[in-house]
């Protein structure tokens, strides 16, 4: 090699850039050939307990890497070869990064779907005719309701749809929010809103993730064809943003509303006008009274003609009427025909504003710059810079003004218009330095009470700072906390990412992710750790690698994971991070147990212990040493094992950590099963399945689930099994958890087994084998094989009974249970005295591990 340095990876561009760097890499280290580049990155993928060989998952060769024209590209394979090219773990990043960011897909406003319907509007004025064109309309296919902002659009869209669940209560509803006129984001992505969409459904979030729009489309159609379905698409932005979620299915019906007229789209149009006059003082006299509005006839018609009649204008001038009652109808006809009809939401908005108080009018222009999609009065305090009663108090007056909306008690959103309004008089008003200063104060209130609320809900030894959560005392008012702030918080993090404050964004993200690896959003977890390791300190890097780390794991993507684990381990060595050199060796040691190799697994936890015995770290310890327990009783140490988890659930007791307590209830609950001890593992199952609930840990509901599912079977009531087991999938599923999904799908077929219905039963054994191929799972592939032999040999196809329990034989993991169990399985369907030779092998393994032999 030459003494200058390595070129480093072009910036983020086509993968034929890409192609280019690597060319011009490897002419700088010498051109050598392709051959040596394979056996080079086998050494390496071997000294990190990886398979050689030049194909990636993706059978994407080494040669594929250095030629144009390719249209895939494996990060993981490119970065091997950097390394094996340079012997820089640095570098190795550098083009990690840079092969990321040119595969990562151009960002797209969220739709904001969900299962369920917004609340009926408790006051609905008029629109009986339109409503009914609505049903009538939604009856034979899909609608659209088209009309001008503030004319009541959304708000007829959602008495239609709540309607229709009434008349038919088994159908499903979905919104969306296809936010077509945003002032700050382009209208959400037909992709991005499919892959929302696919998650409430049930489509895994690994899955979602690596679909093409096509596939993403096809999917969407086969899930939406099972049951009667009302999709509601809000304020759309064109007919090329409906189509594609437009589903094909004869049960589905759609209701769009948009502020255009959609005339090339297949839908009943129905056009919706502003208020009549009479509907216009039906309105009025709602806010103000009937008396009132009878005593001045003339004034009051002159007011709803000056709001244009439309809804949203008079819906605020009727507060106005409200609050100021001591004024003359007459007298409001000449305040609000003196100010200038506002460009954005008509007269009334600018009228109200007008007559705000100095510290109201401050806050209702700061809100506007609050990132998430809903205020508390502590979050409008900050914004304000006042104390949080008075904070509290402003934002209350202004929703008794109608400016803003309560949806959840104490929770508090601005209308789109409202808020597009109020943006525009804070950059008016408002120099840049104190939207600055507001934005800055909102991150600082919301950073400290993310981790005041991080050391309640997951202790894990640590004392919560300076109270920030008003009424949250314990572990659980914080796992409530989150629950709630979650979207904020979310949402805030990525602004400070975007704009700027790259310390709060770092910062929130590491506050963030326990919460999110509990409630199971992945995907959330993926962006902030993605934007802490790009952008933190290198503490910061280290611990979002970690953690990105740990997301890949959790949906099932071991080979990435495993790069981020070797990235954060190497560059906690340098700085001297025994903490976070603790943590990727123990998720590496995870990932090797994962993968089936055990004493991989089992050297990373023993180093684990090392650093945490030296620096007194008792919540790292005692995991670990748990986790340990699970591989021991993977390898068939059962009382160790027990031994161990007893202690373990102990120790998290004595520390307050109630997720790890749950977590353990799990773990000692499996192997009590394992031995047969059928009614303690019932009471450790429950507890834990308590505990997940009860602190939102998602992933921890459905293991317990399942896990409750296995005891039940082993005590004959096989049809509550199978209950538990499709349970488990269904959160499985909707968490992306890959690994939970085959093994519930692996319960699943054997308690089919049980009822005698083996076709079912093989079918779900078929589902979990290829999770466990497509993810490398070689401990889940070898239970799924033996599931998958067993159900072969109920059915009479002994050739492939024989065919998948030699193949686990041939695994050599060292799991006794389950080489026993294929041993049990040829015994079965072999025969003579090779069948019998089996069966007694299978018997004397069963005893030597003290475990029951099956029947």
């Amino acid at each position: 090699m030459t003494e200058t340095g390595p070129p480093g990876p072009p910036p983020a561009g086509t993968l034929d850039a890409l192609a280019a760097g690597l060319l011009a890499l490897r002419a700088w280290a010498g051109n050598p050939s392709y051959a040596e580049l394979v056996r080079r990155i086998g050494r390496l993928r071997a000294g990190r307990g990886l398979p050689p060989g030049e194909r990636s998952p993706g059978r994407v060769t080494v040669y594929d890497c250095f030629r144009p024209g390719r249209r895939r590209i494996d990060v993981e394979l490119v970065v091997d070869i950097v390394r094996a090219l340079t012997d820089d773990e640095q570098a190795a990043g550098r083009w990690r990064d840079a092969c990321r960011d040119t595969l990562s897909p151009p960002p797209s406003t969220p739709g904001h779907a969900r299962t369920g319907l917004p609340a009926d509007p408790p006051a609905f004025t008029g629109r009986v005719a339109d409503l009914d064109r609505v049903l009538a309309a939604l009856a034979d296919g899909h609608c659209l309701v088209a009309g001008m902002p503030g004319v009541g659009k959304s708000h007829l869209a959602v008495r239609a749809a709540h309607a229709v669940l009434r008349a038919a209560p088994d159908t499903r509803p979905l919104f969306v929010g296809l936010r077509g006129y945003d002032p700050e984001a382009p209208p959400a992505a037909p992709e991005s809103v499919l892959a929302e969409v696919l998650l409430l459904l049930g489509a895994p979030a690994d899955q979602v993730r690596r679909l093409t729009p096509e596939d993403r489309a096809a999917l969407y159609q086969r899930l939406l064809a099972d049951r009667e379905t009302l999709l509601v698409l809000d304020d759309a932005a064109g007919t090329d943003q409906v189509r594609p979620l437009l589903p094909t299915g004869p049960g589905c019906r759609v209701l769009v509303t948009s502020r255009r007229h959609l005339a090339d789209l297949d839908a009943t149009h129905v056009p919706l006008d502003v208020f009549t006059a009479a509907e216009a003082l039906d309105l009025l006299a709602g806010a103000t009274g009937t008396d009132r509005l009878a005593a001045e006839p003339d004034a009051a018609r002159r007011i709803a003609e000056l709001c244009g009649h439309l809804p949203l204008d008079l819906a605020v001038t009727g507060a106005d009427l409200a609050r100021q009652a001591h004024w003359t109808l007459a007298d409001h006809v000449i305040r609000i025909a003196a100010l200038p009809r506002d460009e954005a939401v008509r007269p009334a908005l600018a009228a109200s504003y007008a007559t705000l108080p100095d510290g109201q009018r401050e806050l209702f222009r700061l809100l506007a710059l609050h990132p998430g999609p809903d205020v508390t009065p502590d979050a409008a305090a900050a914004l304000a810079g006042v104390d949080p009663d008075e904070g509290g108090a402003l934002l209350r007056r202004l929703h008794a003004e109608n400016l803003v909306q309560e949806g959840a008690p104490g929770r508090y959103r601005m209308h789109d218009l409202v808020r597009a309004h109020a943006r525009r008089l804070a950059h008016v008003e408002e120099p840049h330095s104190r939207q600055h200063a507001a934005v800055t104060r909102l991150l600082d209130h919301l950073t400290h009470a993310a981790g005041t609320a991080d050391a309640l809900a997951f202790p894990q030894g640590r004392t919560p700072g300076t109270p920030a959560l008003p009424g949250v005392t314990d572990q659980a008012g914080a796992v409530r906390w989150f629950t709630d702030e979650r979207a904020v918080l979310v949402a805030a993090a990525r602004h400070a990412a975007e704009h700027g404050w790259s310390d709060h964004a770092c910062r929130l993200a590491a506050h963030l992710e326990r919460h999110l690896e509990v409630s199971g959003h992945y995907p959330d977890a993926e962006v902030l750790h993605t934007a802490a390791r790009r952008l933190g300190d290198p503490g910061q890097r280290i611990r979002a690698a970690v953690a990105l780390g740990r997301t890949c794991e959790l949906t099932g993507r071991y080979d990435e994971a495993i790069g981020h684990q070797t990235d954060a381990l190497g560059m906690a060595r340098a700085a001297g991070d025994r903490t976070q050199e603790a943590y990727a060796h123990g998720n590496l040691g995870n990932l090797s147990a994962q993968l089936g190799r055990f004493p991989a697994a089992i050297d990373h936890y023993e180093r684990v212990l090392e650093v945490t015995r030296s620096t007194g770290d008792r919540i790292t310890e005692s995991r670990v040493s748990g986790n340990l327990a699970n591989v021991y009783s993977s390898v068939g140490r059962y009382r160790e094992a027990v031994a161990t988890l007893r202690h373990n659930l102990a120790e998290f007791a004595s520390l307050g950590d109630q997720v790890s307590v749950g977590i353990w209830h799990f773990n000692l609950g499996m192997v009590l099963e394992r031995l047969g001890h059928y009614d303690e593992a019932l009471d450790h199952h429950t507890r834990g399945l308590e505990l997940a609930r009860e602190n939102g840990y998602r992933r921890g509901e459905g293991g317990s689930t399942n896990c409750l599912g296995i005891v039940y079977a082993s005590l004959g009531r096989t049809t509550l099994a199978v209950e538990h087991h499709l349970r488990a999938l269904d959160i499985a599923r909707e968490v992306g958890a890959r690994d939970n999904e085959c093994s519930a799908w692996t319960c699943l077929g054997f308690a089919y087994g049980l009822l005698g219905r083996h076709e079912e039963a093989l079918e779900s054994h078929r589902a979990a084998l290829a999770i466990a191929l497509d993810t490398g799972a070689r401990r889940l592939e070898v239970v799924a094989r033996n599931g998958l032999g067993e159900a072969c040999h109920a059915l009479g196809d002994e050739a492939g009974a024989v065919a998948e329990h030699r193949r686990v034989l041939a695994v050599d993991m060292g799991d006794p249970y389950e080489q026993a169990r294929a041993h049990r399985g040829l015994g079965a369907a072999l025969p003579g005295a090779e069948g019998a030779a089996h069966r007694e092998r299978a018997r004397e393994a069963y005893t030597r591990l003290g475990v029951p032999v099956p029947e």
